[in-house]
């Protein structure tokens, strides 16, 4: 869980990706095996938001960098 921390910290979003990285990196310490399960846990669920928040992201700048300018020139494609 540590590397994908790593990989969303330094790729996808940084805020996000700090705090996966030290939930991963405490689990190790936790008191019980309840409380280092709920810490990996809640460290995967960050890094899976925060990968699909690039993802929609660079989904919705294809769609407005390619799309809209298509639909500006559909009137003159009629002429």
């Amino acid at each position: 869980m540590v590397v994908l921390s790593i990989f969303t910290t330094l790729f996808c979003n940084l805020p996000l990706g700090v705090i996966a990285l030290y939930l991963a990196a405490t689990a190790g310490s936790a008191q019980t095996r309840e409380a280092a399960e709920s810490r990996l846990k809640n460290a995967k669920l960050i890094n899976y938001i925060s990968i699909a928040l690039v993802l929609f992201t660079i989904i919705g700048i294809i769609i407005i960098f390619g799309l809209i300018p298509f639909l500006i020139m559909i009137p003159f494609l009629t002429l």
